[in-house]
């Protein structure tokens, strides 16, 4: 919770990405766990190719996408495969640089995992992804780790028990920190999450300050746990709460090891300038271009280049 070095809040929550199968469909085809973007890929073709179907005769897709045209979980989702393929947003001088080769290769790579998935894919935020694998839709997927505990739910889920974690397959290149700009840290597991602050202007900072220990305290951090919330202490994977849950049933907290490596080894963070927000979120230009090109109205070598343009702008705005 640090801006630009300062210290501006106390993490509260911090959704991430993990990956994610379904241990039947993988026994039955004879595949692993990837631990590459390439054995990925090809994971979601066999699946997909295999024409499986679940009990009820729906279709098992390759995997499932939070694709849905302007939405901020699209933009989210095409960080994984920008980063995955050693590209960024923003270069060590602070320009953009997101319509360059390594980019081009990450577009590619998400356009073939594309044709592995329901056509309603691009209909979908992150909500839409999480129920699609719920329903059975999808042999693996890499998305919000919390929507993990759901699948283990047998009264709203078809996949309980039959989801499997394991670490996220490693990126074909990664560029450092170091190579951005903006707190831009590529990674694999983009991460998101909440902070609490206090404000200068409040009236009643003594018992907001209260509040706020309160509510980052070891003892709370851990009863919201053990409601399935992503953890940001230490303590909290550790408690034995916590660790009891670790078994598929509602509310499962199984997952949670393959949160805490993907935060403290592969996670992903968006540059941090003022107009970032403008150009990413809900509604804004990135979702907007980047569904165009997951709906083949635009081809990647445009939206790429669209995209760049308004990162700069955004950049040049100061």
């Amino acid at each position: 919770a640090e801006y630009r070095g300062t210290l501006v809040g106390v993490p509260f929550d911090i959704p991430i990405f993990i990956m994610s199968y379904r241990k039947d469909v993988f026994d039955a085809l004879g595949l692993s766990a990837p631990t590459t973007m390439e054995e990925y890929a090809a994971a979601a073709e066999a699946v997909f190719e295999a024409g499986m179907t679940n009990d009820d005769g729906s279709q098992i897709y390759g995997t499932a996408g939070q694709w849905k045209t302007g939405h901020y979980s699209l933009q989210c989702d095409w960080t994984s495969w920008l980063w995955s393929h050693g590209g960024s947003h923003t270069n060590a001088d602070g320009q953009a640089v997101i319509n360059d080769d390594a980019a081009r290769a990450g577009a590619e790579y998400m356009l073939r995992l594309g044709k592995t998935m329901p056509s309603g894919a691009t209909t979908w935020d992150w909500s839409g992804q999480g129920d699609a694998v719920g329903q059975g839709l999808a042999g693996l997927v890499i998305n919000w780790g919390e929507f993990f505990p759901g699948w283990d739910n047998p009264e709203t889920s078809k996949v309980a028990g039959l989801m499997e974690t394991a670490d996220l397959p490693m990126e074909d290149a990664l560029r450092s920190r170091d190579e951005c700009a903006f707190d831009e840290t590529p990674g694999i597991g983009h991460q998101g999450g909440s902070c609490l602050a206090l404000s200068k202007y409040s009236t009643n900072q003594d018992a907001a300050w209260v509040f706020l220990q309160w509510a980052t305290s070891k003892e709370t951090m851990a009863l919201a746990a053990a409601d399935s919330n992503t953890p940001v202490r230490q303590s909290t994977f550790d408690d034995p709460r916590i660790l009891e849950k670790a078994q598929p049933v509602a509310g499962t907290t199984r997952h949670f090891p393959a949160i805490l490596t993907a935060i403290k080894e592969r996670m992903g963070t968006e540059p941090h300038f003022p107009a970032w927000a403008d150009i990413s979120s809900t509604g804004a230009v990135i979702p907007t271009e980047l569904g165009l090109m997951v709906t083949d109205q635009q081809d990647i070598e445009t939206t790429l280049n669209n995209i760049n343009a308004a990162i700069q702008e955004g950049i040049d705005e100061g």
